[in-house]
């Protein structure tokens, strides 16, 4: 029997991409990567290091494609993340605020975490979702995702199947992991599409290659029950 979805939330980010562990029930997971300057002078992302010519030129180019909303230090991000981390949810929240209405993707995210979570602001599902849609409609892969798992539980939106999956395969391609297990699983029980083990299994199978423990179960039990693949158990 496959194992069901992972519908834990992706937690909130710091001005790097990082997931921020801050409270006993965050549950921090690996962040899509976020465009940050933090010396004035260069970019380090995944081990390569980028003069600030180059991601000048980089800017130009992402800015005309409507790609990228900004480069660089974000003071209003850095501030309202400074109160995060001092636990002065609050000032946070309206820090988030300012940068989100001015279109952060990131700072949308982590409004709608505080939002989804109460924190420094009652708790309202309803704007939680809206400011997680803001942020996905830009691209976001973890608003992406979570806004998948909020219409997967109807959480301040009609539980809708299909707008999961719609959403799950927006992050899934670009390379979440734990979503890209819970498309295969999608397509391994038929929920929200149409039933295809072949689509499970590939969805499972880019999971399982990032290292991702679910997927590496589900992929090993496809090769075992044949589903969507030839069998390598031959039978005697």
């Amino acid at each position: 029997m496959w194992p069901g979805e992972d519908i834990r939330r992706d937690d909130i980010i710091d001005g790097n991409g990082q997931r921020r562990k801050l409270r006993g029930s965050d549950r921090p997971m690996s962040a899509a990567p976020v465009i940050s300057n933090q010396t004035g002078n260069s970019v380090q992302q995944g081990g390569f290091r980028l003069t600030l010519p180059l991601v000048l030129i980089a800017a130009i180019i992402l800015v005309s494609a409507g790609v990228l909303y900004r480069v660089g230090d974000e003071p209003g991000f850095d501030r309202a993340w400074a109160a995060y981390k001092k636990r002065d949810y609050s000032q946070a929240y309206k820090g988030f605020k300012i940068v989100a209405d001015e279109g952060h993707m990131v700072a949308q995210y982590n409004l709608a975490y505080m939002l989804e979570k109460g924190l420094g602001i009652p708790r309202d599902q309803v704007m939680a979702t809206n400011w997680y849609r803001k942020s996905a409609l830009q691209g976001y892969a973890p608003a992406q995702y979570n806004l998948g798992v909020r219409y997967g539980r109807g959480r301040g939106v009609a539980r809708g199947q299909k707008e999961a999956v719609k959403w799950y395969r927006k992050a899934a391609l670009q390379g979440n992991n734990r979503v890209q297990n819970n498309l295969g699983a999608r397509f391994a029980r038929g929920r929200g599409v149409e039933r295809n083990p072949g689509e499970a299994v590939k969805w499972f199978r880019k999971s399982a290659e990032q290292g991702y423990a679910n997927a590496q179960y589900n992929l090993a039990l496809a090769y075992n029950m044949g589903k969507g693949i030839q069998k390598i158990i031959q039978r005697r």
